[in-house]
């Protein structure tokens, strides 16, 4: 998430970001006419900015002499050192980059700082920017990447197709670096256009306010814009025998073009990041050209002498003719060696020209041979890298299966074990159970056995009772039926039973 916007209480910084030759000195003598303060020490203005850089002396210094203490430069495409932020040379340049703010800035609240090469250094800047409580709103400036190579191969002599990747390594490490903070992205082309429209852009996505707006300031960034801005917009169509630096450069500069347009948006992070990749992982393979590059003035120089030698040789000559032709005697000689220097001069001319052919000729074929050769390298690291991913997923899935295996052999194993101890469970139960029952049994038999012993006693008793009862009864009958009451009653039963059953 990007951090919070621009307040006017804070110590505030619009970092203009981007390539050499894209714009940083055209947006910031705006943004300082719109009352940003700039700073002490202004590189001065010279043929190729007439106008002025904006630029601070003592910061282009300083980050000059970061890119060397890493073992870099402002023109080399590749990387810089990712360990450098962590030594202490870091920390020796934080303390001079303290000192720099302070003695430029001053305790300003709103003021304007750019150099491209702050776009090869975003880890550092943004610690120091941070160390000193300063707020940073980052602004992307990018112009056509053909047009800012044109512009260096005029300054510079430097070859178009490294232009190109001067241009690639700035735009990918600034955007790189500002992620996550308050930033927009412009176009050159549209600051010239309609500035007025651009610096709505920049305040409407960044917050940012700036104090100076009045139709006397409109009319002197119109003038400071009006003149001597070259307004080349050559396409990438010079880039035709790089096939792969012109697929890097045009979606790269595709993504920033709508970004300025519509703002930025998410799913281009991808593309970016895997420009990058290959960019960096393809750089060592161009490490030949740092050199040539480095060495083509020097080379152009020594042709340029060659040239004004020839030069001389044609002026001597014509001297020679018009001595020649003042002395009539040697008329037919002077004619004979002015021929012979004439011829001379044409086949070395003829010479140069056919070497700096050559030579263009040969740059064209080697720059096309190392491009193609970078391409293929790239392609074979992607299959490489695809192969590669394939077999970490095989070798996932393999190691999922067989860790899943495991685990389900532990499960069953883990079941059988509790299924065998629950049936010896089991069988222990039913045999307590078994003993149990027939110990209940057998206690309830033997008590059933004595409640019967005792219930048969109970009748032996009650029977030898009634049995003696009736014997006694039997006696005491027999007793009375041979008593002589008895007898003597016996009519009188007699008489009782008779009316009884009549």
């Amino acid at each position: 998430m990007p951090r919070k916007r621009f307040s006017p209480k804070a110590r505030n910084a619009l970092m203009v970001l981007g390539m050499h030759r894209s714009g940083t000195s055209a947006l910031t003598g705006v943004l300082s006419r719109l009352g940003c303060d700039l700073p002490q020490t202004l590189m001065p203005a010279n043929e190729f900015n007439a106008k002025g850089y904006f630029e601070s002396l003592e910061f282009y210094q300083m980050n000059d002499a970061i890119l060397d203490s890493g073992g870099s430069r402002w023109d080399d495409w590749q990387p810089f050192n990712p360990e450098w932020y962590e030594s202490h040379r870091a920390e020796e340049f934080l303390e001079r980059g303290a000192q720099a703010l302070q003695s430029e800035f001053g305790t300003s609240r709103l003021f304007a700082l750019k150099d491209p090469r702050i776009s090869l250094l975003m880890p550092f800047w943004k610690r120091l920017l941070a160390q000193e409580k300063i707020k940073p709103t980052y602004v992307h400036i990018h112009r056509n990447p053909m047009a800012v190579a044109t512009s260096l191969n005029r300054r510079d002599a430097m070859p178009l197709a490294y232009g190109l990747l001067l241009w690639l390594r700035h735009t990918l490490d600034a955007e790189l670096g500002s992620r996550g903070e308050v930033r927009c992205f412009v176009r050159y082309e549209g600051l010239l256009a309609n500035w007025r429209a651009t610096i709505a852009d920049i305040k409407k996505r960044t917050g940012v306010v700036l104090p100076r707006n009045s139709e006397t300031v409109d009319a002197e960034i119109d003038e400071f814009l009006s003149r001597d801005m070259n307004t080349s917009d050559q396409g990438l169509s010079d880039t035709r025998d790089h096939r792969m630096l012109k697929r890097w450069i045009g979606q790269v500069h595709d993504v920033f073009e709508q970004w300025a347009e519509r703002g930025e948006q998410e799913k281009d992070i991808e593309t970016l990041d895997a420009i990058r990749a290959e960019f960096d992982a393809t750089g060592p393979l161009f490490g030949s050209l740092v050199r040539e590059a480095r060495t083509a003035p020097s080379e152009r120089n020594a042709l340029h002498e060659a040239t004004q030698n020839a030069d001389e040789a044609k002026h001597r000559a014509e001297a020679a003719e018009a001595a020649l032709s003042q002395n009539t005697a040697r008329l037919e000689q002077s004619e004979q060696a002015r021929g012979e220097l004439s011829a001379e001069l044409d086949r070395t001319t003829q010479e140069l020209e056919k070497l700096g052919a050559n030579l263009t000729a040969l740059d064209q074929e080697k720059w096309q041979l190392q491009s193609e050769l970078a391409q293929r390298t790239s392609e074979t690291e992607d299959m490489a890298r695809q192969n590669a991913a394939l077999s970490a997923q095989i070798t996932t899935a393999q190691d999922e299966i067989r860790a899943q295996t495991e685990k389900l052999q532990h499960e069953l194993d883990q079941r059988t074990r509790e299924v065998d101890e629950l049936q010896t469970s089991a069988r222990v139960q039913k045999a307590n159970l078994q003993k149990q029952f027939e110990k209940k049994l057998e206690e309830t038999l033997v008590a059933r056995g004595k409640q019967a012993d005792r219930q048969l006693a109970q009748l032996t008793e009650e029977t030898a009772q009634q049995r003696a009862t009736i014997e006694h009864v039997t006696a005491d009958n027999w007793a009375l039926r041979n008593s002589t009451s008895w007898k003597i009653t016996q009519p009188l039963r007699s008489v009782v039973l008779f009316f009884r059953r009549g």
